[in-house]
């Protein structure tokens, strides 16, 4: 591709700090330059931006399991234009029936 230059390096484990609490995280850095033409103009902005993300999950009693996952990113864009950073937290609640067979699942932004 001409008009697009691009790398990435990700990289991500899991890790079991007790029986009932389970650890995954994951990081990424990105590299894009794209070349853009607009109105008779070629554009290009050489962009380096990170994301984080994980979630801790918890099994709890009763076949109940909780989980609190986050997710970060940093200011990117492309060829023309930049993104503000983004993030969220959230945490979930799930129930096992039927030996594992049926789930129900409730998450909280």
């Amino acid at each position: 591709m001409p008009y697009n230059n691009f790398a990435n390096v990700e990289a991500g484990y899991t890790i079991t700090l007790a029986k009932w609490w389970k650890v995954i995280q994951n990081a990424g850095i990105y590299y894009n330059m794209t070349l853009t033409p607009y109105h008779g103009k070629n554009y290009s902005i050489d962009i380096v931006d990170l994301s984080l993300s994980g979630s801790h999950v918890f099994t709890l009693p009763h076949g109940f399991t909780t989980d609190l996952s986050y997710q970060y990113k940093s200011k990117t864009g492309n060829g023309l234009y930049f993104i503000r950073p983004i993030g969220s937290l959230d945490w979930g609640l799930q129930k096992s029936w039927l030996q594992g067979k049926l789930n129900t699942r409730f998450n909280f932004l």
